[in-house]
């Protein structure tokens, strides 16, 4: 499939194993589409995959902090608008969450 590759050629280009690549399909962070038995991620996901991996090794953020940045940012990703949008996070009421 033109554009797209594997789930387990994409963990291994990112250097981390294939179910931390399938965990953040589970948990929504990421869209893969299943070919033959075998599940694909665009470029574009990819990228984001390596946000979320980045996210989590440079700010050591919680899960609910990675889902909340990813609703508040458009890609290109820019680690310069994270502290913003964390500040905004805390602010948020128990409600709200």
């Amino acid at each position: 499939m033109p554009g797209y590759r594997p789930i387990g050629v994409v963990a291994r280009h990112l250097h981390v194993p294939e179910s931390d690549i399938e965990g953040m399909v589970s948990k929504g962070w990421l869209e893969a589409v299943e070919k033959n038995g075998i599940r694909f991620l665009t470029s574009h996901q990819e990228y984001r995959a390596r946000f979320i991996l980045d996210l989590r090794k440079r700010k050591a953020l919680s899960d609910s902090q990675i889902s909340y940045v990813l609703s508040e940012q458009e890609p290109p990703y820019s680690f310069q608008q994270v502290d913003s949008i964390l500040a905004r996070y805390k602010d948020r009421s128990p409600r709200d969450s």
